[in-house]
């Protein structure tokens, strides 16, 4: 009776310390989430350099993109916890829910129990944990069952009353147990009253076997099956649901409880109100509009929100190409034509600007060389691979395509010279060398020997270009949108009203704060696409023709409305 009581209290306390190293999974995972995702975060090196790929990447390679060889934000976040997953089970449960849970951030989505069991690097953790809880538990039988046969003289522990037979079983297998610190005791925690006769009579099904005459091989066949007839029962019920521990991790995941989307209802009844309050109509319309950037400035919605994306999408771009067509209109009209237009082609100029050419031409902070865990990440074999590993890498497809094709040899030259002109200038000096020692290598192959002298040439001069990272538009940034959105509507609406309040004039001119504003900041956030994180900047220096020209377009608009203002009234 005693010994059942301690047998009991073990069994217990090996389920509750189970039931321990879960939550401690969880709890690290709730550790993981209250992290920011900044250089406090050990992962944001390796985030950070998933939007350095794609950003080089769409700048040498481009866009296309191939089903056979794809790599989405998932597929780059599976490598990402490839390189710094520590193959403990807690740690890397808690790790790989944490990435899916940043996977679905990044698309503004909340974390779901169907998306985290989908996300390869928790599946296959929780198989490897399962898989283990297997190998560990045949490992441990086999050496029990090889003990009561004769061919081990020491038992793995002292857990089970199995004596050895008198004479040892001659044979070269050879069974060593060495016991897990996390899984064997879960293990030893699973087993029942059972447990012990079930081994018993596998060591008697082997024994009669031996009997006979059967080969090592069969043999090890024979006493792995069977320790695994005796452990099944065990480490099938040991780990918990892989939905079940799914759903644990969902319910300590944030929601993203947007109540800023009940503002909309609040506008309806303002504007509802808005007609019966005639004398205050300009006034609520306006602290309306105010309130509304005040909310875009804070929430990013025109952004990261899908449904908002599409409203301000279809209401910027209408707006502007309407008041666009209007302006056409009164310019082409004589007796409509007057000073306003010329303003407002001023205006037009600015945001054109703006919108059309590149706001941070080459940033020296994002060149490749400057990216200091780019080289040793695991994205970075990525590019290399779509580059000159893979079949249809930039460079690959167009040796494979000259081995096959029947036309001259120029064709390719100029193909490959090409892709180096685009290529290079964006490849930092260990992709340079790495670029040539592939080239190097092909020359290796007759095949390709043709090729050698026009393409060493493309390379040489390819390679003496100035490093320099990819451009980035003013909307491509989450400050400059906004400053950008700001702009473009206060233009359309100017234009469209064609008012002679000065007031009109004043917001037009606020509307201009956020950019300016923009100047005198250090920590600009850069858009890369869609699912992707946001890339910080550091080094905020703007393209000087962009900005000169934008500023220039913005003052003459102002001084030049202004004007305008002045001799409207003095004909009033």
């Amino acid at each position: 009776m005693k010994k059942l009581s301690l047998y009991i209290f073990f069994l217990s306390f090996f389920v509750i310390a189970w039931g321990i190293s879960f939550d401690e999974s969880l709890e690290r995972f709730e550790g993981w989430i209250a992290l920011p995702l900044d250089q406090s975060n050990q992962i944001f090196e390796a985030i950070n350099d998933i939007s350095v790929y794609r950003k080089y990447r769409l700048a040498m390679i481009g866009p296309i993109r191939d089903d056979e060889r794809f790599y989405d934000v998932n597929k780059l976040l599976e490598l990402v916890f490839d390189s710094i997953k520590t193959g403990e089970i807690n740690e890397d449960l808690s790790l790989s829910a944490y990435l899916a849970y940043l996977s679905a951030h990044l698309f503004n989505r909340d974390l779901t129990v169907g998306g985290l069991n989908s996300f390869a690097p928790y599946y296959t953790t929780y198989n490897q944990a399962n898989n283990h809880l297997r190998d560990t538990a045949i490992q441990y039988f086999s050496h029990w069952i090889a003990h009561g046969v004769g061919i081990v003289a020491a038992p793995p522990d002292a857990r089970f009353s199995i004596d050895p037979p008198a004479k040892a079983l001659k044979t070269r297998l050879r069974y060593a147990f060495t016991p897990d610190e996390t899984l064997f005791p879960l293990i030893v925690s699973g087993f029942t009253s059972e447990t012990e006769e079930n081994l018993k009579q596998a060591i008697a099904r082997v024994k009669a076997e031996t009997a006979k005459t059967i080969s090592d091989q069969d043999l090890d066949r024979l006493i792995k099956r069977q320790a695994q007839t005796v452990g099944a029962p065990i480490y099938t019920t040991l780990l918990p649901d892989q939905t079940k521990l799914a759903k644990d991790f969902v319910d300590r995941a944030p929601k993203a409880v947007n109540l800023w989307a009940y503002r909309f209802l609040a506008y309806g009844l303002v504007l509802l109100a808005v007609i019966f309050l005639k004398k205050w109509r300009a006034l609520i319309l306006t602290l309306l509009i105010l309130f509304e950037a005040f909310v875009q400035y804070h929430t990013q919605g025109y952004l990261f929100s899908d449904s908002e994306a599409f409203v301000y999408g279809l209401l910027t771009f209408s707006l502007l190409g309407f008041s666009l067509l209007v302006w056409l209109s009164r310019v082409s009209n004589k007796k409509r034509r007057g000073a306003y237009e010329w303003t407002h082609l001023w205006m037009y100029l600015a945001i054109g600007a703006l919108w059309f050419f590149p706001y941070w031409v080459a940033p020296e902070a994002l060149r490749m060389d400057r990216q200091e865990t780019f080289y040793q990440s695991a994205v970075y074999e990525v590019l290399k691979e779509e580059l000159f590993e893979w079949k249809r890498g930039l460079y690959e497809e167009a040796f494979n395509e000259y081995l096959i094709s029947r036309e001259a040899t120029p064709r390719f030259t100029e193909i490959l010279r090409g892709r180096l002109n685009k290529a290079m200038p964006f490849s930092g000096i260990k992709l340079r060398e790495e670029t040539e020692s592939y080239l190097l290598s092909k020359w290796k192959s007759a095949r390709f020997l043709p090729l050698e002298t026009s393409v060493m040439q493309a390379y040489s001069e390819a390679s003496r270009s100035d490093f320099r990272s990819p451009n980035f538009y003013l909307f491509q940034s989450v400050e400059g949108s906004f400053a950008l959105l700001l702009i473009t509507l206060a233009t359309a609406t100017l234009v469209l009203l064609r008012s002679k309040r000065r007031v009109v004039l004043a917001i037009y001119a606020c509307s201009w704060i956020p950019f300016f504003a923009m100047l005198f900041r250090s920590d600009i956030h850069l858009l890369v696409e869609k699912g992707y994180p946001v890339l910080p900047l550091t080094e905020n220096h703007p393209g000087m023709f962009v900005l000169v020209l934008a500023i220039t377009c913005f003052l003459f608009s102002i001084y030049l409305s202004w004007k305008t203002y002045q001799k409207e009234g003095k004909k009033q």
